[in-house]
């Protein structure tokens, strides 16, 4: 079980990889655009108070053409037979986590709750205990997700790549963040 959860790469076929990757990015978007979420960039997911049905879809797509595109050529600089649709499967499964975190948005929650405690910074101690032992929760979640998204990115390049050496991995870390600012830089000059 813990080898599906954070690296079916290694043991699931290619083909189902790849269908099970799209099945989750149109889901997660769809979840997006439902729980009024953003994928502002390859590593973020943010709540907003409002969503149009193509925005999810939109920041999806910018966000898997980043990931893929430079991930793919720092495969191919690793491992010269890294095959694009590998690293296309990879992007694309490693994200479910992210979308299932949209759940936390049921009818806005999670977003108001930010906003309380933005507009209570000044005055911590007026807020609820329950409120902030459920954003403490919360943000356990947050980081439950975003070690599980982070492990089956690496896990997947690692498969693809035959990854191997230190400075590789720092190429592959490196890789990703310069992903993360083109997709936000990308995502940023959207008419929305």
């Amino acid at each position: 079980m813990k080898k599906l959860l954070f690296n079916p790469f290694a043991t699931q076929p290619d083909n189902k990889l790849l269908l099970a990757g799209l099945f989750s990015v149109v889901t997660g978007s769809i979840l997006g655009w439902l729980f009024n979420a953003r994928f502002d960039g390859v590593l973020d997911l943010h709540f907003v108070p409002e969503t149009l049905w193509w925005h999810p879809f939109a920041d999806n797509a910018i966000n898997v053409f980043s990931a893929v595109t430079l991930l793919f050529i720092a495969g191919k600089i690793i491992n010269r037979k890294t095959r694009i649709t590998d690293v296309l499967s990879v992007v694309l499964l490693a994200r479910t986590p992210l979308y299932l975190y949209t759940f936390a948005n049921i009818n806005s929650y999670t977003y108001n709750a930010t906003e309380v405690l933005l507009q209570a910074k000044d005055n911590i101690y007026a807020l609820s205990p329950t409120l902030l032992i459920i954003q403490l929760v919360s943000a356990l979640v947050v980081l439950a997700i975003v070690f599980w998204y982070m492990a089956l990115l690496y896990n997947g390049f690692r498969v693809a790549t035959n990854l191997k050496k230190g400075s590789q991995i720092a190429g592959y870390i490196a890789t990703v963040l310069i992903a993360e600012i083109i997709s936000k830089i990308l995502i940023s000059v959207l008419p929305y």
